[in-house]
């Protein structure tokens, strides 16, 4: 991957390595959000219905594994 084992061990690290990276040609959007977030919060069936649309699961592990693309694609 892009950091080759670096330890990303704090967010200024992070934060630096996330300035070199790109992916087809742009760099990543990266804010740091100093906020805590509550465990076991969970959508109900209305919500998950209103963002399904925009997750792509794989089909070997798609529990775990998913991308959420920004802009619907219909396929």
């Amino acid at each position: 991957n892009h950091w080759s084992g670096t330890l990303l061990n704090s967010v200024d690290v992070v934060l630096e390595w996330t300035r070199t990276m790109t992916w087809k040609a742009v760099n990543p959007v990266v804010s740091f959000l100093n906020k805590i977030y509550p465990k076991g919060v969970k959508l109900n069936k209305a919500e998950m219905a209103e963002i399904k649309p925009f997750i792509r699961r794989n089909p070997k592990l798609p529990k775990y594994d998913f991308t959420i693309v920004p802009e619907l694609v219909l396929s």
